[in-house]
C-alpha cells in the first residue's frame, strides 16, 4: 500500500486528505494581515467616537449640575471662591453635591489648607465626570499650587480636565465685577452671576469646556512644577487650574505653549457645554469674533449656529 506523503493525513474512513502547502499558508496569513489592516482604522475610529461621546456626556452632566446649583443657590458658582490662596476652592468643588458626591463635599474641612491630609477625601479623590477620556497625557503627581510658584506639596490632588468660562478678558484672568461686554458666566474671588444677567440667552452662552494643557517643557519642563498644567483640580489657588477665556483663541496644535486657552490636545475641535445644558463641538478654526460672542453673557450678540 502506498504511504501517505508528509502533506497528507489519513481520515477515519481510510482515505487520504491533503494538508496545506507552505505557499497556501503564506497566502492565508497575507489575507489575514490585509483584513486586519482594513479593520484597524475602523476600530480606531470607533474608539475615538466612544471617547468623544464620553466627553460629551461628562459635559452634559456638568451642565445639569450647574443648573441644579443655580436652582438651589439662585446664582452660579464663582470660578474661585473668596479664598484665592491655599484654602481656596474652585467651581468644580461646589458642584460635587449635584454629581452624587455629597459625602466627598461634606468631608472637606475649610479650617485647614486644601493640601492638608485632613482633606484627603475631598481634595485627592478623582471624580470620573471631570476626567476627559480624550486627554492624551495626564500628570501622575498633580501637586497643589503655591500662588503660581513651584509647589511645596508635590503629591496627588484630584485630576480634572475642564475649565470655567471667564468670557473675553484680554490681559487678565477675569474680574470680580460684572461687565456685560466682557464677562462670562463665571467671575472671580467669590463674585457670582445669576441667570437674569445672561442677556444673550443660556443657549448662546458657553459655560464649561475642555481645558487645554501644554505639553511638558512648553513652557515649563515638568507638569508638576508650576500652575501651567496639571494640578489639584478642586483647589482654587490660581485661576489657571480651573478657568479659561476666549481672548487667546484656540490652540494652534498640541505644541501650542499658551496655557490660557480652551482646547483638546491633539484635536482640532473643542467641546463646550452651554448654560442651558446642551453640548457643542466648536471648530478651532472658527471666527474668533464669533467665539468671543459665545463666551460673553450679555453683549447683545445672540449668535445662531449658522454663524459657525
Amino acid at each position: 500500500m502506498r504511504k501517505p506523503s508528509r502533506f497528507c493525513s489519513r481520515s477515519d474512513t481510510g482515505n487520504y486528505r491533503r494538508g496545506f502547502t507552505l505557499v497556501e499558508l503564506l497566502v492565508v496569513i497575507a489575507i489575514i494581515g490585509i483584513l486586519i489592516a482594513l479593520l484597524l482604522p475602523a476600530v480606531q475610529a470607533a474608539r475615538a467616537a466612544a471617547r468623544r461621546m464620553h466627553n460629551t456626556n461628562n459635559l452634559k452632566q456638568i451642565g445639569v449640575a450647574l443648573a441644579m446649583y443655580h436652582d438651589t443657590q439662585d446664582r452660579y458658582p464663582s470660578a474661585r471662591d473668596y479664598c484665592a490662596n491655599e484654602y481656596g476652592l474652585s467651581w468644580s468643588f461646589y458642584l460635587l453635591p449635584f454629581l452624587e458626591q455629597k459625602e466627598m463635599y461634606e468631608a472637606h474641612d475649610r479650617s485647614k489648607p486644601v493640601f492638608d491630609m485632613a482633606n484627603e477625601i475631598s481634595m485627592r479623590t478623582d471624580v470620573s465626570t471631570f476626567l476627559n477620556p480624550m486627554r492624551q497625557a495626564r500628570s501622575s503627581s498633580r501637586p497643589f499650587d503655591n500662588n503660581g510658584f513651584v509647589s511645596s506639596v508635590l503629591s496627588g490632588g484630584a485630576a480634572g480636565d475642564y475649565a470655567a468660562n471667564l468670557g473675553y478678558q484680554p490681559g487678565s484672568w477675569g474680574t470680580t465685577s460684572w461687565d456685560a461686554d466682557k464677562s462670562g458666566p463665571f467671575l472671580q474671588r467669590g463674585a457670582t452671576t445669576r441667570i437674569s444677567q445672561i442677556g444673550d440667552g443660556t443657549s448662546h452662552t458657553l459655560a464649561v469646556g475642555d481645558r487645554f494643557i501644554p505639553k511638558p517643557g512648553n513652557p515649563v519642563e515638568r507638569y508638576d512644577t508650576n500652575f501651567y498644567s496639571d494640578h489639584a483640580f478642586f483647589s482654587g489657588d490660581h485661576p489657571a487650574l480651573c478657568c479659561r477665556g476666549s481672548d487667546p483663541g484656540f490652540p494652534t496644535g498640541p505644541d501650542d505653549p499658551d496655557w490660557k486657552k480652551f482646547g483638546n490636545s491633539g484635536f482640532d475641535m473643542t467641546a463646550f457645554v452651554y448654560l442651558d445644558g446642551h453640548v457643542e463641538w466648536l471648530d478651532n478654526s472658527m471666527s474668533l469674533t464669533v467665539y468671543r460672542y459665545l463666551s460673553v453673557c450679555a453683549d447683545g450678540q445672540s449668535i445662531s449656529k449658522d454663524a459657525y
